[in-house]
C-alpha cells in the first residue's frame, strides 16, 4: 500500500525488484504473459514486465479505490471508486482506453466475467450488465439497497450478488433478463 510495486522471488520471497507507482495500491495486481497490470489509488492503470519491474506503458484510469480488474481476451476491465464510479476496459495490447461505463456509485468488487458480458455490483445495491464493448444490457437493484463489497458470481445462468456482512442478503439475478429471481437473508 505504500506506492511501489515488487516482485518477489517464489521460493523464499526475496525482492527481485520494486518500482514507484507514484500512489498506493489496494487493489490485487493482475499477472498474464510476463506483465503485471497494477491500479494505483491516483487513479492509474500501470503495467510492468515482470522479470524486471520495468514500465511498459501507464493508462488513467479515472477512479481509484476501487475493485481488483480482470482479464478477458485482449480486455482488462476493472471498476473505481472515486472520484468518478466508472468501470473501464483497457485494450492490453494497445494501452488505449476501449470504454468506460458510468456506474453511477462506487465499485468496490472485481467485475465476474460471463458469456460475452461482464457484471458489475455497485456501491449502491446496483448490479448492472455489460457487454464487453461496455453498453449496458441491464441494471438491477436490490431492494435492501444495499452496498455491494463482494464480488457478484455467475453460475447456472443466475447472477449471484452479496452486500456480505453489512447486510447478510444474497441476491440471485436472471443473467438474460436481470429480473430478481429470489433473495435471502441470512440470520445474524
Amino acid at each position: 500500500a505504500c506506492g511501489l510495486g515488487a516482485g518477489l522471488g517464489p521460493q523464499a520471497g526475496a525482492e527481485l525488484w520494486r518500482t514507484s507507482l507514484g500512489a498506493a495500491v489496494r487493489s490485487t495486481p493482475v499477472v498474464r504473459d510476463g506483465r503485471v497490470y497494477v491500479v494505483a489509488t491516483n487513479g492509474r492503470l500501470t503495467v510492468l514486465t515482470l522479470a524486471d519491474g520495468a514500465v511498459v506503458y501507464g493508462v488513467p484510469i479515472g477512479g481509484a479505490d476501487g475493485a481488483s480488474p480482470v482479464l478477458t481476451g485482449d480486455l482488462l476491465i476493472g471498476g473505481g471508486a472515486y472520484p468518478d464510479s466508472t468501470v473501464y476496459a483497457v485494450n492490453i495490447s494497445t494501452g488505449g482506453l476501449q470504454w468506460r461505463f458510468n456506474a453511477g456509485a462506487p465499485v468496490y468488487a472485481s467485475p465476474a466475467l460471463g458469456p460475452d458480458c461482464v457484471i458489475v455490483a455497485a456501491g449502491t445495491g446496483e448490479v448492472h450488465r455489460l457487454t464487453l464493448g461496455g453498453a449496458r444490457v441491464w441494471t438491477s437493484t436490490v431492494p435492501t439497497g444495499a452496498m455491494y463489497y463482494v464480488a457478484p458470481l455467475l453460475a447456472n445462468g443466475l447472477v449471484y450478488a452479496s452486500g456480505g456482512a453489512y447486510d447478510r442478503t444474497v441476491v440471485a439475478y436472471d443473467l438474460g433478463s436481470g429480473l430478481r429471481r429470489w433473495s435471502y437473508t441470512m440470520p445474524p
